[in-house]
């Protein structure tokens, strides 16, 4: 079993914000790729969670930017690599939604 230490609630929200973020920043530049699947499998076991919202905020806002509201790349995020992170990757939706505040499709698979 990892074993994790971290000095300070500080330092794990940190790491919290940098690993959604990296996520976020590979999956709307590259989409659903070997890249972001390597990151998401690498991350620390720790913040892996975490890496999923941030990627699944990404491919949707990636995919709604591409005009197909149906978003293909999160639906496939879920239903593959990410569904052992199903609550993450669905937070991940409501994030981009969110930040997209406008009406958008949902996909079926929600």
């Amino acid at each position: 079993m990892e074993q994790h230490h971290y000095d300070s609630i500080a330092q794990r929200m940190e790491r919290v914000m940098q690993t959604f973020q990296a996520a976020r920043t590979l999956a709307e530049a590259h989409g659903l790729s070997a890249e972001l699947s390597d990151f998401l499998v690498n991350s620390d076991s720790y913040f892996r969670s975490v890496a999923y919202e941030g990627a699944a905020m990404g491919l949707v806002l990636r995919d709604s930017t591409n005009n197909n509201a149906a978003f293909p790349q999160w639906s496939a995020l879920l239903v593959n690599e990410g569904a052992m992170h199903a609550v993450q990757v669905h937070i991940g939706l409501g994030w981009a939604l969110a930040e997209k505040n406008g009406p958008l499709q949902l996909p079926a698979s929600c």
